[in-house]
C-alpha cells in the first residue's frame, strides 16, 4: 500500500511542481486546497502527504520572501512523517541558520541537534566521531577544532553545516536551554 501511496504522491506533486515553475500563487492555492481535502480522508493515509505539502508551501513562501511563514511551514514539515531523511536533515540545518540569524542561537542549536541525532557513527572518520561526542556534551570549541582537522573529502554537507554553525555561532551557545522542549 505504501508503494502505491508513494506513486500517487509523486503524480500529484509532479503536477503541482509544474505549476510552481509557472505560477507560485496558483500552486500555493492548490496546496492549500489539497491541505483542506486531506482533512477529509483517513488520517493514516493522509499522513504520507503532509511533509511534501508543507515543504512545497515553504519553498513557495521563501521564494516570495516571506521568511516567517516559510519557517512556520518548514516546522510543520519537520513534525510530520517522511522517509526523505536527508532532506529532513537539511531542513533542520536550514532552520538552525535561520534561527541563529534571528539571534535565537539555542533554538537553532536544537535544530542542529535534531539533524545529527540519527547519525550512524560506525563508519565515520575518527575525528568526526570525537567531534560528535564533544558537540553533544556541549564542548562546542573542541567539536569545532576536531571538525577542522577532518579532511574535506570525509565531511558531507551536514558536517560542513555543523562546522559553519559552530564557527559562526558557537561562542554564543549555552548548554542550559538545549534539552528543554520547544
Amino acid at each position: 500500500k505504501y508503494r502505491l501511496i508513494k506513486v500517487e504522491i509523486a503524480e500529484l506533486f509532479n503536477e503541482i511542481d509544474s505549476i510552481i515553475k509557472v505560477n507560485n500563487a496558483l500552486a500555493l492555492r492548490r496546496l492549500v486546497k489539497l491541505e483542506d481535502s486531506l482533512k477529509n480522508i483517513n488520517p493514516a493515509r493522509a499522513k504520507y502527504y503532509y511533509f511534501d505539502l508543507y515543504w512545497r508551501k515553504a519553498n513557495i513562501l521563501k521564494n516570495q520572501g516571506n521568511d516567517s511563514l516559510w519557517f512556520v511551514e518548514i516546522s510543520k514539515a519537520l513534525n510530520t512523517f517522511t522517509d526523505r531523511y536527508q532532506l529532513k536533515r537539511s531542513l533542520y540545518e536550514e532552520c538552525a541558520f535561520y534561527l541563529a540569524q534571528k539571534g535565537e542561537f539555542d533554538h537553532g542549536l536544537k535544530m542542529i541537534d535534531a539533524s545529527f541525532r540519527s547519525i550512524d557513527l560506525t563508519s565515520l572518520h575518527p575525528f568526526l566521531k570525537k567531534a560528535y561526542y564533544a558537540y553533544f556534551n556541549g564542548k562546542f570549541a573542541k567539536a569545532l577544532k576536531l571538525l577542522q582537522q577532518v579532511p574535506e573529502k570525509d565531511k558531507d554537507q551536514h558536517w560542513r553545516n555543523l562546522e559553519k554553525y559552530l564557527k559562526n555561532y558557537g561562542h554564543r551557545l549555552s548548554i542550559e536551554e538545549r534539552f528543554k522542549l520547544w
